[in-house]
């Protein structure tokens, strides 16, 4: 028994689907190494068995960004069309929704460094109810869809008060239906309530220096 996971080689461009098989002892690539000697105790198991391979450019993709499995082990990938794009276990576009724009259910996945407009954030996770979450990171918000792709609810704005984002990045949803949604150009990460109320935000501090001196 395995559980499925889905690997995105970027340079490739290509997906692929493997088992996590840990424990089994395939071929011999998971179980430990019984050669004696400093170096047979640096190999380690290999769990993984790719079991197919899919292009991005086979699945409509332009740089897949981000991707999240649902409890149904549909795929749910985000990528430079500005689009969600759903994926069944056996590799079929089930469907996709968004485009570019800022009204609800559109999207403006943004770089974070200009200099690679390609490297787009539009993070994306599955929570409770199979709910759907993206971060918006160009229009600064975060939207909710169900399943197949209708638009709930959004939260947050742009800016840096409570609530609100710079720059959206990555986030998370908790069993409860809290979302945690991190801000790479504030530095900060906030949890929101299933509503959208923001419960606390926690802010990464800059490194200072610290010297010291002594005198004789």
């Amino acid at each position: 028994m395995g559980v499925r996971a889905l690997r995105m080689t970027a340079g490739a461009m290509t997906v692929g689907v493997a088992i996590l098989a840990v424990g089994c002892a395939a071929g011999g690539s998971s179980a430990p190494s019984k050669q004696p000697g400093p170096a047979a105790s640096r190999v380690l198991p290999v769990p993984f068995t790719i079991t197919a391979r899919y292009a991005a450019k086979m699945l409509g993709l332009s740089h897949p960004d981000a991707l999240a499995i649902g409890p149904d082990g549909n795929l749910y990938v985000t990528d430079l069309s500005q689009r969600v794009t759903v994926i069944s276990p056996a590799g079929k576009v089930l469907r996709r929704w968004g485009k570019l724009g800022s009204a609800p259910g559109e999207f403006n996945f943004i770089a974070f460094d200009p200099t690679t407009p390609d490297d787009i954030h539009g993070k994306v996770a599955v929570g409770p109810r199979d709910m759907v979450y993206v971060s918006d990171s160009g229009n600064s918000r975060v939207q909710v869809f169900t399943p197949q792709g209708r638009f709930v609810r959004q939260f947050g704005s742009f800016g840096s008060g409570k609530g609100q984002f710079l720059h959206a990045s990555d986030l998370v949803v908790d069993q409860a239906g809290n979302v945690y949604v991190a801000d790479e150009q504030a530095l900060t990460v906030t949890k929101f309530s299933p509503a959208g109320q923001v419960i606390w935000r926690s802010v990464a501090l800059p490194a200072t220096r610290i010297s010291s001196a002594t005198t004789t």
